[in-house]
């Protein structure tokens, strides 16, 4: 008879094994025929379950089945500021009592999905009210439309059913036309379908966003760069619109580094007014200044860390078309299709501008 003393998380686990025709005394058993992890060293075994020599020593402890090493070495678990959710390596940071869903921020929000006249799409609470078959998509209503998808003239973007015609390659961006072009620097292009119009006072609550509105999240739509910069050379990007009180209009695209810290880097932030000029065919120019109809104010802001943010560049020329609305003067629940380019520059050009702009966010130096 042959005991085997294995160390399972503080447990000592006696097995005890029956030796017959494999006892290692009647030298039938086969060495080196399977490996066991046991106090993060991982050992052979012979086929008669007896220990051998080492084969690994485990950095990262054994695996979950304790067959030898964990793998996962290259993964540091992160679950700082989050309650719920992926930590960063498969694992979870917590789970969310009965009534609450967590948000992708990873934070436990009480929440209860509203999907009341919706068939499909977001139910509100980082679910969704249901699919649509093959040849249909989900509208901004919630209703399941057919739609066949065009493609016609276009290499890449939208195909109108909310899939795509492609991608472009390398450092290329897709144009308001849907065709690959080589970027132009210090320049921002647009193709933005903005579904919702949404309440400013909530826009800055990036928890409430993500947890409420996370159908908002698409594409990068606002493409460019500047003074040699990639404004969307980052894994996450958020985008929506919003309205305010003084019923201006304002599109954000945010980049944002990968989970779970999703620190943003690059915004651009656009305004229009009024908003029930949304029409289509409705035409803005960009202007430096006031918000003076039919003018629109551009600003790429670049984020250093925290609240630490400035101002890196403005729009001043360009022109930007609205492609289609659907009814969009009824504000909440409508949408419109925007297309544009800009041209930015260094807002110290404008010394006015800069020296007028609020402290809390200041011309970049």
């Amino acid at each position: 008879m042959k005991k085997l003393v294995l160390s399972v998380g503080g447990l000592i686990v006696a097995l005890v094994m029956v030796a017959g025709c494999g006892d290692d005394s009647t030298g039938d058993c086969t060495p080196n025929d399977h490996t066991s992890c046991m106090q993060d060293v991982t050992y052979w075994m012979d086929s008669c379950g007896s220990q051998g020599t080492v084969a690994e020593i485990c950095d990262c402890g054994c695996n979950v089945d304790f067959t030898g090493c964990d793998q996962n070495c290259s993964c540091t678990v992160d679950c700082s500021g989050r309650d719920c959710g992926d930590d960063g390596c498969g694992g979870s940071c917590g789970t969310c009592t009965t009534g609450e869903v967590c948000t992708t921020a990873g934070q436990c929000i009480v929440c209860t999905p509203d999907c009341a006249g919706r068939e499909c799409g977001d139910n509100g609470c980082e679910g969704i009210c249901g699919t649509c078959d093959t040849g249909e998509t989900c509208n901004t209503a919630g209703q399941c439309v057919s739609c066949t998808p065009d493609c016609t003239g276009k290499d890449c973007g939208d195909d109108g059913c909310g899939g795509s015609c492609g991608d472009c390659t390398g450092s290329d961006q897709c144009s308001a036309a849907g065709t690959c072009e080589a970027a132009v620097s210090d320049t921002l292009s647009f193709e933005c379908t903005v579904p919702y119009i949404l309440d400013d006072a909530q826009v800055a609550d990036i928890n409430y966003m993500t947890s409420h509105f996370s159908h908002l999240i698409q594409e990068y739509c606002i493409v460019g760069a500047y003074d040699g910069f990639d404004i969307n050379a980052f894994p996450e990007k958020m985008f929506y619109g919003s309205h305010d009180a003084g019923n201006t209009l304002k599109l954000t695209q945010i980049s944002m580094g990968a989970s779970p810290t999703l620190e943003p880097q690059w915004s651009v932030k656009v305004e229009f007014t009024p908003d029930t000029d949304f029409v289509t065919g409705a035409s803005w120019t960009a202007a430096v200044g006031g918000l003076n109809p039919p003018e629109a104010i551009v600003g790429l802001i670049l984020h250093l860390g925290g609240s630490n943010v400035c101002l890196k560049a403005i729009g001043t020329t360009g022109t930007f078309n609205v492609v289609s609305a659907v009814d969009s003067t009824a504000i909440e629940g409508g949408s419109f299709t925007l297309t544009g380019q800009v041209q930015l520059t260094d807002p110290w050009d404008f010394l006015d501008y800069c020296s007028s702009t609020p402290p809390e966010l200041p011309c970049c130096s």
